[in-house]
């Protein structure tokens, strides 16, 4: 049986056909007159950034010289149907996560997890996405990985069907002249299967397809990247015990293969799942579980949660999910004194290394408490609390790991109302806590850091005035160095022209030393205004601009940075 791509590609485009032929026939049951309604809005907007440094060459851009990004999101209305439109482009192709084409074709420039190009129209129970979308299925499955394809979603009654087919990841050729790594294409295939109320209860089955084209770029990507292949089935659950205690679960089970070049595992125990994708030396089935139960009261609650994650599992919808482990959290929430005191926290556990693949196993245990309290009509209080421990099995006193971190921040807000200002005061003293231990050489890399942050801010009541300052300071003890941050800031607000202009002024400065070392200074200006010009077109401006002067500790240089970004909104 043919289980590579093409199979997977003969399946999506089944059920895609069966989808897009059940709303259309839901659409032409709709004889009856209507009006064409479309509303939306239409942003361009463009930053632009230049600098300069002494002495020449001591410190790069930190940006590119100008980014246009153009946001056009209408919705087209008629009678019973609906169609959202999203097109969101970028002039700039990469981020941290994107590989970079040279030169983008237009089926890459489309493809490209920056740019948004969807349609989405809707009629009843039926729903088509074609285009730009994140197919979110389940908690285990897919809902974090962008995709450029087909997709639709059926709800009929009780029933509901969802498909997805279609692009996860461009195909770029690498080039090691232009420091291009490369990347296969990849592609995804995933379908839902409902049944149920979703207020009551209901279950979900999904099923979930990726796969890397080997013949989709001529050279293998640098770095030894290599092609993989998954699949995976979930089976998720929602029960509603009563009106306070609900009950949610999901099963799921991946089989994935890390290197499609890897030969072919000939009398392996998965050979039964053959005829879903090839069985390699590098596949490897496993599975993972998640489970949640939640008691809710008006003014009380608490929720039980626990996640397994075998080390063979590999939940494709959401790449960087750690896994190889069992998490346990408790999370319960209080209100008192007629909601005026809020009392919520979480305690939890958890522990990698389940499968006992590698050299240690590390425990953590984590705490957060968080309390709000409106003591008077003027004054509200908020505290919190976190605790996160991490210690390993080791018996090698030099390779024992005994880790505490600890923060606990307050931060007060009074406000003071009179007849002519409304002041707000709001100050933030924030205390960290760092220790690793270890029982040989005793207690090391503690490190200590105390925060304090402080914010005025006074409205006029006669006049469209606002003024506020900042001021902060942060001191930091770590392996043996002492670092220092002040930092402090005025800023003013004003409405002209029955409020259609505002304009604001912040001026910051801020100061970072290393003990030891001379200072490092920096002053910013920056201007902002906004201008509805009409009742459906605004105009907005920002500009800045930064001068660094370095100390001792980068051996004195400086540099200028000016930024502007400008944009223009049309609503209809």
């Amino acid at each position: 049986m043919d289980c590579g791509l093409g199979f997977w590609n003969r399946c999506g485009t089944a059920i895609l056909l069966v989808l897009l032929s059940s709303f259309s026939s839901s659409f032409a049951q709709d004889a009856d007159s209507g009006s064409l309604h479309v509303s939306g809005q239409a942003r361009l907007s463009g930053d632009f950034y230049g600098s300069s440094s002494s002495p020449a060459g001591f410190e790069p851009s930190v940006r590119p010289a100008s980014l246009l990004r153009f946001v056009l999101t209408p919705t087209v209305t008629y009678r019973e149907f609906q169609l959202p439109i999203t097109i969101a482009i970028s002039s700039k192709q990469t981020n941290v996560t994107t590989a970079l084409a040279p030169q983008q074709s237009l089926q890459q420039f489309l493809q490209n997890p920056l740019n948004t190009v969807s349609l989405s129209p809707k009629y009843g129970w039926a729903q088509l996405h074609l285009g730009t979308q994140t197919p979110r299925y389940s908690d285990l499955s897919t809902g974090d990985v962008p995709g450029f394809g087909v997709g639709a979603e059926l709800s009929p009654g009780p029933v509901m069907v969802a498909g997805f087919y279609g692009i996860t990841q461009r195909g770029i050729e690498p080039d090691s002249n232009a420091n291009i790594i490369g990347a296969y294409q990849r592609k995804m295939f995933a379908a839902k299967v409902g049944l149920g109320d979703r207020e009551l209860r209901y279950v979900d089955f999904t099923v979930v397809h990726t796969a890397d084209d080997t013949t989709s770029i001529a050279a293998t990507p640098l770095g030894f990247i290599p092609p993989q292949q998954g699949s995976l089935a979930s089976l998720a659950t929602f029960f509603r015990l009563s009106n306070q205690l609900s009950l949610k679960a999901e099963g799921a089970i991946s089989l994935f293969t890390r290197d499609q070049r890897s030969p072919e595992f000939a009398g392996s125990d998965l050979d039964f799942l053959s005829p879903i994708q090839l069985i390699r030396e590098s596949t490897r089935l496993d599975v993972g579980a998640i489970a949640g139960l939640a008691f809710n009261e008006v003014l009380w609650g608490a929720e039980l949660d626990l996640r397994y994650l075998g080390d063979g599992f590999v939940p494709l919808g959401f790449p960087y999910q750690p896994t190889d482990l069992f998490e346990l959290r408790f999370s319960p929430r209080v209100q008192l004194l007629d909601n005026r005191l809020l009392l919520n926290g979480s305690v939890g556990y958890r522990v990698n290394n389940l499968s006992g693949t590698n050299l240690q196993t590390a425990t953590q245990i984590l705490g957060m408490a968080n309390i709000v309290a409106q003591l008077t009509e003027a004054l509200m209080v908020a505290a919190n609390y976190t605790n996160f421990g991490l210690r390993n099995n080791v018996e090698n006193d030099t390779l024992k790991i005994r880790t505490v971190n600890q923060s606990f921040t307050v931060s007060p807000t009074y406000t003071l109302r009179g007849e002519s200002l409304v002041h707000t005061i709001t100050a933030t003293v924030s205390l960290n806590d760092y220790s690793d231990a270890n029982t040989l050489t005793g207690t090391l890399n503690n490190a200590k850091t105390t925060s304090l942050f402080g914010t005025w801010s006074t409205a006029f009541l006669a006049i469209p005035l606002t003024l506020s300052a900042t001021l902060s300071s942060v001191e930091s003890a770590f392996a043996g160095a002492e670092l220092s941050l002040l930092s402090a800031g005025i800023s003013g607000a004003y409405r002209l022209m029955e409020g259609r202009l505002r304009p604001s002024l912040r001026l910051g400065w801020g100061r970072n030393a290393f003990a030891g070392f001379t200072p490092d200074n920096n002053i910013t200006l920056q201007a902002d205004a906004a201008w509805s010009i009409t009742e459906t077109l605004t105009w907005e401006l920002s500009a800045s601009a930064t001068l660094y002067r370095y100390g001792s500790s980068r051996g004195g240089g400086s540099v200028n940075e000016q930024f502007l970004r400008t944009g223009i909104t049309t609503r209809f």
